[in-house]
C-alpha cells in the first residue's frame, strides 16, 4: 500500500510493502522525509502522565519450527518524570536474554549512558575526555595508561601487574600545595 496523505490505523494487517510520501518501496515500511529530525517516523504515547510512560520498537524472530515468533530486543523510550510541561525523557536498549529482555544500556536525560553488563573496548582503545586527558590500552603490552591534559602516562598499570608514577607519590602522608 502506498498513502501520500495522513492515515490513521489502530488495526489491520498489510501482506506487501508499505511506502510513505512517495518512498522506494525497499523494506516492509518505507518513509521518505525532508529531512527534519522530527518529521519521519512518531510513535506516539497518550497515557496519563507518569514517569517510565513511553513507548518501544519491539524486534522479533521466530523462535521454533512452529512459527512462534519471540521477542529478541527492543528500543524503549520513557518519561523521566511526571512534571507537566517537562519532556525530560531516557533511551534504553533490551537485549533478549534467557527469560527475557535485560536492560543493556539506558541512555538518561542528561546524556549518561549506564551499562548492565561489562563494556567491552577493542584492543588499543583510547578513553577521550577531551582536552582534559584519556585513558589508553598498548594492545602489544597491555598496558593501560592514564594520561592528563599536560602529562603521559601519568599512572600506568602494566600487563605484568607493575605500575609506574609520574610525579610524587606520598602514602600516610598530607600532599603539599
Amino acid at each position: 500500500a502506498t498513502f501520500s496523505a495522513g492515515i490513521t490505523a489502530t488495526t489491520g494487517t498489510f501482506s506487501s510493502k508499505v511506502t510513505a510520501n512517495g518512498a522506494a518501496a525497499t523494506a516492509g515500511l518505507a518513509v521518505a522525509a525532508d529531512g527534519s529530525v522530527l518529521n519521519a517516523i512518531q510513535i506516539q504515547d497518550t497515557r496519563a502522565l507518569a514517569a517510565d510512560v513511553g513507548n518501544a520498537l519491539v524486534f522479533q524472530a521466530l523462535q521454533d519450527g512452529a512459527g512462534t515468533l519471540g521477542t529478541t530486543a527492543a528500543i524503549v523510550s520513557g518519561r523521566s518524570n511526571a512534571t507537566s510541561g517537562n519532556t525530560q525523557g531516557y533511551l534504553s536498549f533490551l537485549t533478549g536474554r534467557s527469560g527475557g529482555l535485560t536492560e543493556a544500556v539506558r541512555f538518561t536525560d542528561t546524556g549518561a549512558a549506564t551499562f548492565s553488563g561489562n563494556l567491552g573496548l577493542p584492543l588499543g582503545a583510547i578513553i577521550d575526555f577531551s582536552s582534559r586527558g584519556n585513558i589508553t590500552h598498548n594492545a602489544s603490552t597491555y598496558d593501560i595508561a592514564f594520561n592528563t591534559n599536560s602529562l603521559a602516562n601519568a599512572f600506568v598499570v602494566k600487563g605484568t601487574g607493575d605500575a609506574t608514577f609520574s610525579g610524587n607519590v606520598g602514602v600516610g602522608v598530607t600532599p603539599s600545595a
